[in-house]
């Protein structure tokens, strides 16, 4: 059992000091996996702001040919009514006249909406381009910075990996089992073992039962703390 406390030992301190490049090698690009695909949302959403900034403007456009045709057709109008001598025809055309302004002041009440809208999706779209762009480079900086640290840590990294794999091999399939499951749990913050100090878990700062107490002592078995599920060693200082 001594030679087995002293492997875990050996793999704890490999856990505890590999985290930091652990961290970087494994999780860092799949964090920088993260980020691009909310970049691409960004990305994706400015190109719809655009793409309706565009069909708002030529909506804007068509209005203003309408309300121009309809302003020449008013005037038409209104120079027809100073020849007229009729009061039939004088009636009938101002009938056009007042169908026509009321087709203008609905038109100019749609451009001013539409003027509105095409006005807020043009700040959206700032807000989204400008949003995006700042993404783009601050995530740009960090990936050259993690592909230069990654190329400095891993091989070490790799080869902590590679000792800890054999010192695995050495232990029982029972106790390699539980140090795996504990290594892969975040709620031990990589610290997979604690000392008995004064019949206390010296990590959680548990008061331990007497007989287990007893049990860590004598380091026949494996033992865990029954608090926070560290595996316990006696503390020899």
């Amino acid at each position: 059992m001594e030679s087995y406390l002293e492997i875990l030992h050996e793999i704890a301190d490999i856990i505890t000091n590999s985290e930091e490049m652990r961290h970087i090698v494994e999780e860092k690009p799949e964090e920088l996996k993260k980020k691009e695909t909310e970049l691409n949302g960004l990305k994706v959403k400015s190109e719809e702001k655009e793409k309706r900034i565009e069909e708002a403007r030529k909506e804007l456009a068509g209005i203003d040919m309408d309300l121009n045709a309809n302003r020449l057709l008013q005037k038409k109008y209104e120079n027809q009514v100073l020849l007229v001598k009729k009061a039939k025809e004088m009636t009938a055309l101002n009938n056009e006249i007042y169908n026509v302004k009321r087709i203008i002041d609905e038109l100019t009440a749609k451009r001013h909406q539409k003027g509105q809208e095409l006005e807020t999706l043009t700040e959206e779209y700032n807000t989204a381009k400008e949003a995006y762009e700042t993404m783009e480079e601050d995530l740009g900086r960090e990936r050259s910075l993690v592909e230069e640290k990654i190329s400095e840590l891993k091989p070490e990294y790799e080869a902590l990996k590679s000792m800890k794999t054999d010192l695995l091999k050495k232990l029982p399939p029972h106790v390699s089992g539980m140090v795996k499951t504990m290594e892969k749990t975040g709620k031990f913050q990589h610290i997979i073992m604690a000392p008995v100090n004064n019949g206390l878990c010296g990590v959680c700062k548990m008061q331990l039962p007497p007989q287990l107490v007893s049990e860590v002592r004598r380091a026949r078995e494996v033992k865990q703390c029954p608090y926070c599920g560290r595996i316990l060693f006696w503390d020899r200082t």
